[in-house]
C-alpha cells in the first residue's frame, strides 16, 4: 500500500510538472531599455489593488493568461497614492468646506503630483471631482518646467475584458529559458503583451518651435513650382515621389487618392503653387517622410524642418514629428487664422513629419515653402548597445552580436538573461552603437555605384590622384562594372529616366547633359562634350551617369551599411557572416570576402516592404 501510495504520489507531481509546463504561454515582454522579447511566461494568479471609478481601492485577483496587456510602473508606489487618492475623493464630498479643503491641499503638493491627478482624470466619474481637478491642473505647471506628463502614467494598467487600474504590488513574472524558470521584476519589465508591443514614447526630446528666422543658413527649400529637373510643375500631378533627390517623399492618409500641387497661393515665401491631397482637395493627414537624397529605401532624418499652411484656424491643425521608430518626438499647433509657419527643432532626428487636422475645427490645409537641413542618414541605433530586430517584432538591445554560420548570437542580455541564439534568417536588422556617430557626417570623398547597386567609398589620398577605394582598390579600372560616380560634396540627386548616356548633372543648369568618351585618369574624370574636351577632379565631381542603373531594391534583398556612407548588396538569399559585431563582421561580396571593421560597421539588415 505504502508503494502505491508513493507511486501515485511520483504520478502526481510528475502531472503537477506537465501541468505547470502547460501554464507556460508565449508572450511579448518589452524590458526598460527598450527591448522586445517573446519569452514563455508561466500562468499565474495575482493578487493587485485596483482603483474603482469612485475612487476607492479594492483588492482583486487577476489570472495574466486572462490579460491581453500588462503595463507596469517602475517600482510599487501605490501607498503614497492611496493617501493622495483620500484627498482627490473629498472633491466630491458633501461638505462645501471639506471639498475647498481638498482642493487648497492638492494645489499645495505643485506639480509633482500633477500625473497623478491627470490619471485620477481618467478614474473619477464624480462629476465635481472632475471639475475641480480641471481646475486644479490649469493652476499647476508641469514639472520641472516641462512638457505636461501623459495620463495614464500613475498605475499599474491590467487590460484584458475590462481595463483596470491599480497596483500589482510585487508583480514579478515568471518566465521559462531554457528548461530553467526565471523571475523578472518590475524594475525589468515595463509590459507584457499578447501581441508586438508598440515602441514606447522616448523621454522629452527637446523640440522647440522655431520662426523663418531661426533657420540656420545653408538649408534645402521647396516651393512647388518646379520639379528638380526645373520642369514646371502641372496642377494636379502626383508629387508623392519627385522630391526623392531632395530628401522627402510625401503621402496621404486618404489610400484612393495622391498628393498633388494645386493653385491655392499660400502667404509664405513663393506664394505660386502648393500641396494637398488630391481627391477629396485639402482633405485627410499629409505624411512627410525624409530619406538619403537620391535613395527612397535609405531612412534619413533632419533636426530643423519648417513649412507654410493654409487655410487654417487656431488649434485647427497640427504638425507632428516623429522618430526613426515611429514615436512622436513632439507637436505643435496652428496658433492664428489664415496663414501661418509652422517649424520645429529637435534634438532626436526627425524621420518624418505629420500634418495632422482637427476635423472639429478646421478639416482642410494645403502647403507651401519647405524649409530643412539636409537629410542624413540615421539607423535605429542605441548611443552604446548593438541592437538586432527580429521578424516576428523581437528587439533586442545587447552588448554584443556574433554570427555563426545560420545564427546570430546576442550576448549581454536585459535583467541578465542567458546569450540568444536565433537563425539569421530570422533576423531583420542588425545595428552597431551610434556613439555619436550620428552627429558626424560622412568624410569627404567619391562615391561609385555598381552594376549590382553596390554603392561604396573612395578617400582623397592626401595628394593629387584618384580616390582610393580600400573595398575595390582597382574599380576605376573596371568601368564596364561601374553606373555611376559622384563627389560628396555634390550629392547624387535621382538618376535621370529618359536621357542619352553617358550623362553628367550640370549643377549650373540643372538639368542632364548627355556626353561621350568618359575616361577614369590619374588626377581626373574626362570627357566630351559639343566636341569639346573637358576634364573635372574626382573630388569636384557632379553626378555621372554611365549606364542605366540597378532597379529599386528587391524586398528580401539583404544590405550592409558603413559609416563611410557605403551601402553593399550582399544578394538576395541569407548572407554568410562572421564575425563578431565588437571586433569586425566578414561577409561573402560577390566571389569575395568583405571585411568591414567594428569602427565602419553601422548596420546589417533586410529590404522589407513599407506598410
Amino acid at each position: 500500500m505504502r508503494l502505491l501510495l508513493l507511486g501515485a504520489a511520483a504520478l502526481a507531481g510528475l502531472a503537477a510538472a506537465a501541468r505547470a509546463d502547460e501554464a507556460a504561454m508565449p508572450r511579448f515582454l518589452e524590458f526598460r531599455d527598450g527591448s522586445v522579447l517573446r519569452l514563455m511566461v508561466v500562468d499565474e494568479e495575482w493578487k493587485i489593488n485596483v482603483v474603482r471609478p469612485d475612487g476607492q481601492v479594492e483588492p482583486a485577483v487577476v489570472r495574466l493568461s486572462a490579460l491581453e496587456k500588462l503595463t507596469l510602473m517602475p517600482e510599487p508606489v501605490f501607498e503614497r497614492k492611496r493617501v493622495l487618492f483620500e484627498i482627490i475623493k473629498r472633491l466630491g464630498a458633501d461638505r462645501f468646506p471639506e471639498r475647498e479643503e481638498a482642493q487648497e491641499k492638492l494645489l499645495k503638493m505643485g506639480s509633482a503630483v500633477r500625473p497623478e491627478l491627470e490619471a485620477a482624470l481618467e478614474v473619477f466619474t464624480d462629476l465635481e471631482v472632475r471639475v475641480r481637478l480641471e481646475r486644479i491642473l490649469t493652476k499647476l505647471p508641469p514639472p520641472s518646467g516641462g512638457p505636461p506628463a501623459r495620463p495614464g502614467g500613475a498605475f499599474d494598467y491590467f487590460v484584458g475584458r475590462e481595463t483596470l487600474r491599480g497596483d500589482a504590488g510585487e508583480g514579478s513574472l515568471a518566465v521559462k529559458i531554457d528548461g530553467q524558470t526565471r523571475r523578472l521584476s518590475r524594475k525589468d519589465i515595463r509590459t507584457m503583451s499578447v501581441r508586438v508591443p508598440e515602441p514606447t514614447a522616448p523621454e522629452p526630446a527637446g523640440l522647440r518651435r522655431l520662426e523663418p528666422r531661426d533657420f540656420p543658413p545653408g538649408c534645402m527649400e521647396e516651393s512647388f513650382e518646379t520639379a528638380p529637373t526645373g520642369r514646371r510643375l502641372v496642377i494636379g500631378e502626383n508629387i508623392e515621389k519627385l522630391f526623392v533627390s531632395k530628401g522627402f517623399t510625401l503621402s496621404t492618409s486618404v489610400r484612393t487618392s495622391y498628393v498633388s500641387v494645386n493653385d491655392f497661393t499660400v502667404q509664405g515665401k513663393s506664394r505660386g503653387l502648393s500641396a494637398a491631397t488630391h481627391q477629396p482637395l485639402f482633405q485627410g493627414e499629409i505624411t512627410i517622410r525624409f530619406c538619403r537624397p537620391g535613395n527612397e529605401h535609405a531612412p534619413a532624418g533632419v533636426s530643423h524642418f519648417g513649412l507654410w499652411i493654409a487655410h487654417v484656424m487656431p488649434r485647427g491643425t497640427a504638425m507632428a514629428a516623429y522618430d526613426l521608430q515611429g514615436r512622436e518626438l513632439g507637436r505643435i499647433e496652428t496658433t492664428r487664422d489664415g496663414h501661418e509657419f509652422l517649424g520645429v527643432q529637435s534634438s532626436v532626428p526627425i524621420h518624418s513629419i505629420k500634418i495632422i487636422p482637427n476635423l472639429q475645427i478646421d478639416p482642410d490645409f494645403t502647403l507651401d515653402d519647405f524649409i530643412y537641413l539636409m537629410p542624413r542618414a540615421i539607423e535605429a541605433a542605441h548611443p552604446e548597445k548593438f541592437l538586432a530586430q527580429f521578424e516576428d517584432g523581437e528587439r533586442v538591445f545587447c552588448d554584443d552580436v556574433s554570427f555563426g554560420p545560420q545564427e546570430v548570437r546576442l550576448h549581454g542580455l536585459p535583467a541578465g538573461l542567458p546569450d540568444r541564439i536565433r537563425p539569421t534568417a530570422a533576423l531583420v536588422r542588425v545595428a552597431a552603437p551610434d556613439r555619436g556617430r550620428s552627429e558626424r557626417g560622412p568624410p569627404a570623398g567619391v562615391f561609385v555605384e555598381l552594376r549590382d547597386g553596390s554603392v561604396i567609398f573612395g578617400s582623397d589620398p592626401g595628394r593629387p590622384g584618384a580616390p582610393v577605394f580600400a573595398r575595390r582598390p582597382q574599380v576605376l579600372r573596371e568601368k564596364d562594372n561601374i553606373v555611376g560616380l559622384w563627389s560628396s560634396e555634390l550629392p547624387r540627386t535621382v538618376w535621370p529616366s529618359k536621357v542619352a548616356l553617358p550623362a553628367v548633372w550640370d549643377v549650373e543648369k540643372k538639368t542632364w547633359q548627355p556626353i561621350s568618351d568618359v575616361t577614369f585618369q590619374e588626377e581626373a574624370v574626362a570627357w566630351t562634350v559639343a566636341g569639346k574636351r573637358r576634364a573635372r577632379s574626382y573630388f569636384e565631381m557632379a553626378p555621372l551617369l554611365l549606364r542605366p542603373p540597378t532597379s529599386e531594391p528587391s524586398v528580401g534583398s539583404w544590405r550592409l551599411r558603413t559609416a563611410l556612407g557605403e551601402e553593399i548588396v550582399l544578394g538576395n538569399g541569407v548572407p554568410v557572416l562572421r564575425g563578431t559585431l565588437s571586433r569586425g563582421l566578414e561577409a561573402i561580396w560577390g566571389d569575395g570576402t568583405l571585411k568591414v571593421p567594428a569602427a565602419e560597421l553601422v548596420s546589417v539588415f533586410r529590404v522589407v516592404k513599407e506598410e
